[in-house]
């Protein structure tokens, strides 16, 4: 729910366990996931995530984007972060 609230450009496939941003360029995606990865481990509540996201896109107009938005920030593909459905018949 967090992350719906956050940022609706943030897609979650909780059966993969794979998270996808559709932003306004590959430095807001990167934006985007690494908030929404910090979102999701506790290390940010979501105002303080849209406080940020905010902040680093006046930064990237002013010239100077930040590390954040320059690469994911948060190893892919770790194990067990997918959840499969049970199936009902």
């Amino acid at each position: 729910m967090n992350l719906a609230v956050f940022d609706g450009s943030v897609l979650v496939d909780r059966t993969k366990g794979e998270m996808s941003a559709r932003c306004e360029g590959e430095a807001a995606n990167f934006l985007a996931l690494n908030l929404a990865d910090e979102i999701v481990h506790g290390k940010k509540d979501v105002a303080t995530a849209r406080n940020e996201y905010g902040e680093a896109m006046k930064a990237k107009q002013r010239g100077n984007p930040p590390e954040i938005m320059q690469k994911l920030m948060f190893e892919v593909g770790q194990c067990g972060t997918s959840e499969p459905d049970v199936a009902i018949i």
